[in-house]
């Protein structure tokens, strides 16, 4: 209860005060192994769903614990952002109908931003576990395996999903935005203003004249704090650019770690042993293997040195045989029709980066300034 109690008071004080004469929170906690577990708000109040066995001694450290704290801080601020702060296209809500909006990261991914804001201002979480979430969101979303546009993700999870999960992809990436919106910012009015202004400006000038937000409305409100927003916008949240990692967090107070490692990569997906090789089922364009002249359903006998017969290990051992080895000639050894076919190629490298984020004990003083405006320690 104490926890509730800290979260309601911070984002209470966010809007000036409750939008509400009583909240309820309504947890189903059925006897049952669930594989999930999640919120729903609603206008006054939120339904949490998590299995009985969650909140016995040692998991989760109880019933406020890692998981369920950043689940009711998250559907709380929902108060505020979707249940009255609505994108045009919800306004007002149709429930005989999809409403299809390109702003659901900002509905659900800067909601889930100030779910963890909330938690460090409330002193529920330390500037360091604030840190371990931002690097939670950015492991997701490096890890979907390609760039989705925002607004895409957000139009898609109407739709269907393709190459990714759009339907949680723009929680995480929302949440990084958000991020990164407040600290250019802070940094452009010297912390006298952040995105806390940017909600307020769609609570007052939105849900109580009783209306939605556009996409050039919301630009609209950080344009005068943040020039930059416009460019930031089509890059980054319409776009497909990297986010800028490097080039905003630092300005936060958060040190951004890069890592690139180069692994040789052949390029073909063979998963079938058969006749002392590996039957090829893919060959992406423009690889070593292309350039070799492989095709689907060739058997792949050799790479360089390593026989390819276990699927499991030959890629294990070709890493391990040629990380130094970057533009060494190779033989190419496959079966085609019965017919042997050695082709020579040299050797090439997939360049992976690796991406970590920590607090930087290093920050100069404005950059210091405002992680501590987002955490509320000033």
């Amino acid at each position: 209860m104490d926890a509730i109690r800290r979260i309601a008071q911070t984002q209470n004080r966010i809007f000036g005060g409750p939008p509400y004469d009583d909240y309820t929170v309504l947890m189903l906690a059925p006897f049952i192994d669930l594989r999930w577990a999640g919120g729903l708000e609603h206008h006054n109040s939120q339904l949490d769903v998590m299995g009985a066995g969650e909140f016995a001694p040692g998991r989760r450290t109880g019933v406020l614990g890692d998981f369920t704290r950043p689940l009711l801080s998250h559907e709380f601020f929902h108060l505020w952002n979707v249940k009255r702060i609505r994108p045009a296209e919800l306004w007002p809500y149709d429930y005989a109908r999809e409403q299809f909006t390109p702003l659901l990261w900002w509905s659900e991914g800067v909601t889930d931003y100030y779910g963890d804001v909330t938690l460090a201002r409330a002193g529920l979480w330390t500037a360091d576990r604030f840190v371990a979430s931002v690097s939670h969101n950015l492991q997701e979303v490096e890890g979907a395996g390609e760039i989705v546009a925002a607004e895409d993700a957000s139009i898609d999870t109407w739709i269907e999903p393709t190459f990714v999960e759009e339907s949680q992809y723009y929680y995480p990436k929302g949440s990084l935005l958000g991020l990164m919106l407040d600290i250019r910012i802070r940094e452009a009015t010297l912390n006298r203003h952040s995105l806390d202004d940017v909600m307020r400006a769609l609570y007052q000038n939105h849900w109580q004249r009783g209306r939605g937000f556009t996409t050039q409305e919301l630009l609209g409100y950080i344009r005068p704090w943040f020039p930059g927003v416009d460019d930031f916008y089509a890059r980054y949240v319409n776009g497909r650019e990297p986010l800028p990692y490097e080039a905003v967090l630092p300005r936060g107070g958060i040190a951004v770690n890069v890592r690139q490692v180069k692994t040789p990569w052949v390029g073909v997906a063979a998963p079938e042993p058969r006749e002392g090789g590996l039957v090829v089922r893919e060959v992406v364009p423009g690889s070593m293997a292309a350039e070799a002249g492989l095709q689907p359903g060739d058997l792949l006998v050799r790479l360089g040195d390593v026989l390819t017969r276990d699927p499991g290990a030959f890629p294990i051992q070709y890493r391990q045989r040629y990380r130094d080895a970057e533009g060494q000639l190779i033989d190419v050894v496959f079966r085609r029709d019965g017919r042997e076919t050695t082709a020579r190629v040299a050797v090439r490298m997939r360049v992976a980066r690796s991406l970590s984020v920590r607090l930087d004990e290093n920050a100069g003083a404005q950059a210091r300034a405002i992680l501590e405006g987002i955490l509320g320690s000033r």
